[in-house]
């Protein structure tokens, strides 16, 4: 891992960690350590002329993580580097990347150091995740499609004294100016970003005074900023490649898709990317699968940036509008769709990171009888589907009595088969289809888990079981699944489900994990 800076992120920059982000912190052991440094956010509010026309509550998220984490970007990295480090593996900084060709079988890659000194190397693949000005994506002559927006905004990390909450954001319009304030870590310190379309021409750093005066003139409440510790200006661009993939050449984060800051999306939909590429090329690099798996990644990711784009550029242009009639209008239209719950529900989803899904995967499979009862009984479906995010659950206690949770299972590398034994039938036909899949795990060795999850009461619950085997004693991983009778589920390293067999159907389990991984004999 090479950086041409030649140190760490000082600047708060990303300060948003949203939830799916913080499960996958979890996985690896970091949420607790990033929970103590940043702030909960449990909420926002909208203002448009001195009136509320929008309030989000996030207390009502599907995840232990029902807030937004406010942690400084530069947090963020040095707790990344800390947990790389545990790994043996440091970041070289200081060293740039010139240039690059790729051969048959890897990339002859061209570095130069500090002092001046160019290395040459091989590797078997190369990711860009260099940014918005990408080495990479310029030497592999990708277009960076799309526009930038005409308004320049200023951004401020300040201490503020005003009687605003510490665990909400708060945003004001008016007239097409706009005051953004995001409580941070410390005492009374808040982040501030104005954009004023009446004034002088931006030139130079800004100004506390500027920021003071948008304060004054927008805030409903008396405030004043103080002790500025960074200041800038910034501009907004809606870009995107157009592949995400070329041969040995991976893009992520914002060297494939920068876009509009509205809604804090771009850090965690980049580690969202890193986690999609990566326990696939971990399997293509360990001889598990093969090089097509590779292909999912750009098929998964890129309409997830695209949609992103489009999202927060139409939020964007909602927010600027300086139209007295058309602020009038958003303003209407915003206070009566965001008091329906269901819209509340989808804005959470959205902004959490949540809600995404790879359903249109080719990699993913929904396999249930395809006749006219489990049509109407879908209908009525509210579980995940293969490609969505696999729920959380708790209460979940293994043979020997251990208490644990859904994502313990799920927080290695491996993928983990979940059988939901139905609760009667033929038990000979259920033990011989439980054998059956647990031979289908044991042939690809460490890189897939099987697990049989008992229902809370029955006679199976009762019956004999190993270490495999997991009673739901509250069923809630039943309610959470919507399990009605026999369910087979496979979920992915990344979290997401890539199988559901409704009932279960050892054959075509084999089959599907054919087209995947390599059986270790």
């Amino acid at each position: 891992i090479v950086d041409q800076a030649p140190q760490a992120s000082r600047t708060s920059k990303a300060l948003g960690v949203h939830a799916r982000t913080m499960e996958y912190f979890e996985r690896v052991g970091l949420a607790e350590r990033a929970m103590a440094e940043g702030r909960k956010l449990h909420g926002g509010s909208i203002y448009s002329q001195h009136q509320r026309i929008v309030h989000l509550n996030f207390d009502q998220l599907e995840s232990r993580y029902n807030f937004i984490l406010i942690l400084p970007q530069s947090d963020t990295e040095k707790l990344l580097a800390e947990k790389l480090a545990e790994f043996g593996v440091s970041v070289e900084r200081n060293v740039e990347l010139i240039g690059f060709h790729q051969q048959a079988a890897d990339v002859e890659a061209i570095l130069r150091h500090a002092d001046g000194r160019e290395e040459t190397l091989r590797a078997a693949w190369l990711i860009g995740c260099d940014g918005a000005h990408s080495r990479v994506r310029r030497e592999l002559e990708m277009p960076f499609h799309g526009h930038a927006f005409e308004e320049t905004f200023s951004l401020a990390d300040v201490r503020l004294e005003a009687n605003l909450p510490d665990d909400e954001m708060s945003v004001f319009l008016s007239s097409g100016d706009i005051v953004a304030l995001f409580p941070m870590p410390g005492e009374r310190r808040f982040r501030i970003i104005i954009e004023r379309h009446e004034g002088p021409p931006v030139a130079g750093e800004p100004t506390l005074a500027e920021f003071q005066r948008a304060l004054d003139d927008h805030a409903p409440v008396a405030a004043r900023a103080s002790d500025a510790v960074w200041m800038s200006h910034f501009r907004i661009s809606q870009r995107q490649v157009e592949h995400y993939r070329r041969g040995r050449v991976f893009l992520a984060g914002d060297a494939a898709h920068i876009h509009s800051p509205v809604g804090g999306q771009g850090m965690n939909t980049g580690i969202q990317d890193a986690v999609n590429l990566a326990w696939k090329l971990a399997l293509v690099a360990g001889g598990h699968t093969t090089e097509k798996l590779l292909d999912s990644y750009e098929e998964e990711r890129r309409p997830i940036g695209r949609r992103l784009l489009q999202a927060t550029g139409a939020m964007s242009q909602a927010i600027l509008l300086r139209h007295p009639v058309a602020d009038k209008l958003r303003d209407w239209t915003a206070s009566l769709v965001t008091s329906l719950d269901v819209v509340q529900d989808k804005i959470r989803k959205s902004l959490s990171e949540l809600g995404i899904h790879y359903r249109a995967s080719s990699i993913v499979a929904d396999d249930r009888p395809g006749d006219w009862r489990t049509a109407l009984a879908s209908l009525w479906d509210s579980g995940p589907r293969a490609g969505d995010r696999a729920p959380d659950a708790s209460g979940l206690r293994t043979a020997d009595g251990k208490e644990l949770r859904c994502f313990d299972l799920l927080a290695g590398t491996r993928h983990v088969m979940l059988l939901f034994a139905a609760g009667s039938g033929d038990e000979a036909v259920a033990l011989a289809c439980r054998q059956r899949l647990k031979q289908i795990a044991q042939r690809h060795g460490g890189h897939l888990e099987f697990y049989t999850v008992l229902p809370p009461a029955g006679p199976a619950a009762s019956a004999a079981h190993d270490s495999s085997t997991l009673i739901d004693a509250g069923g809630e991983l039943h309610r959470n699944y919507s399990v009605r009778d026999e369910l087979l589920l496979i979920v992915r390293p990344d979290g997401y489900l890539a199988y559901r067999g409704e009932p279960a159907d050892p054959d075509k389990v084999e089959a599907y994990l054919a087209g995947l991984l390599k059986t270790d004999y």
